[in-house]
């Protein structure tokens, strides 16, 4: 018997951004298929909350004073 939870995994990564461009360049989705995944999701716009955030850099790169 298939193991239905692997087929579900699979789906969830189909349009996963870190394996987009390779799936497309193996003709394994179209550039269409993704344009209709991201017209089937939901705005969620209104349930967004707004943040600051402060970028900092590391350690290393910092000039000594």
């Amino acid at each position: 018997m298939a193991d239905k939870s692997n087929d579900v995994q699979m789906d969830d990564m189909k349009f996963d951004v870190r394996v987009l461009p390779h799936s497309v360049r193996r003709n394994k989705i179209t550039h269409e298929q993704i344009d209709a995944h991201l017209a089937s999701l939901p705005d969620e716009a209104d349930e967004a909350l707004e943040c600051a955030v402060k970028f900092t850099t590391p350690f290393a790169d910092r000039a000594d004073d």
